[in-house]
């Protein structure tokens, strides 16, 4: 009975540690990698053409690098550093919006409209 129980507790606890490893993956991203899903998404969304991508592309690693920066800078004030990723984000998605069309705006903004983490997922 007790080689049972520790079968099933060393099982257990191997799972534990493969969950745990598997959500911290995406913090661990860089912003280049945020960047290019973020890209991936929109294309999805809003069939981007290629000098679109690659212009929103130039400002998603740049939010994603400041967005990193701050993470790093947070220290205790977690509501300040949170108020700056908010202005980060909308920041950039005003720039975002320049390169689309009036179609994929639209598009764009409906999304974000029904689904408010749309444009905010962890690359997301």
């Amino acid at each position: 009975m007790k080689k049972i129980m520790t079968i099933v507790v060393a099982g257990l606890l191997t799972i534990g540690i493969s969950f745990a490893q598997d959500s911290g993956s995406r913090q661990k991203r860089t912003p280049e990698e945020m960047a290019k899903a973020k890209i991936e998404r929109l294309t999805e969304q809003l069939a981007l053409s290629q000098t679109q991508q690659d212009s929103i592309y130039k400002y998603a690693l740049l939010a994603s690098k400041e967005q990193r920066e701050l993470m790093k800078s947070a220290g205790d004030n977690r509501e300040a550093t949170f108020e700056k990723m908010r202005v980060l984000r909308d920041n950039s998605d005003k720039k975002i919006k320049t390169f689309l069309t009036a179609e994929q705006l639209k598009k764009y903004e409906d999304e974000v409209k029904n689904n408010p983490q749309a444009g905010r997922r962890r690359a997301n």
